[in-house]
């Protein structure tokens, strides 16, 4: 589950090119769980 979290945070922070972005969306995605 760790490698999982850590290779979506990865591809986010390069796809959207800043961790706070990212980390928005991560938390988006884990409240839709």
């Amino acid at each position: 589950m760790g490698d999982v979290v850590s290779w979506v945070a990865s591809w986010a922070v390069l796809s959207y090119g800043d961790i706070e972005s990212a980390a928005v969306w991560l938390r988006g995605l884990i409240d839709k769980q």
